[in-house]
């Protein structure tokens, strides 16, 4: 039987925000160079919010 869910997530942290931002830019440079622009756009969107919530634990010294 899977796991639930809850069961199979981690609490976040600055290095999986990071990894995720990392993640997520690569997947938008593989959808610009495939035409896919829009949804290039939009991936990319979310690595800036996953770089800028590293940015902001990581300015208020929380280790999440």
């Amino acid at each position: 039987m899977p796991k639930r869910l809850l069961a199979r997530c981690k609490p976040d942290s600055i290095d999986e925000f990071k990894l995720a931002a990392h993640q997520r830019y690569n997947d938008g440079l593989i959808l610009s160079l495939k035409g896919r622009r829009t949804a290039a756009i939009y991936v990319w969107g979310y690595a800036i919010e996953m770089t800028l919530k590293a940015a902001y634990f990581s300015f208020l010294g929380k280790g999440l």
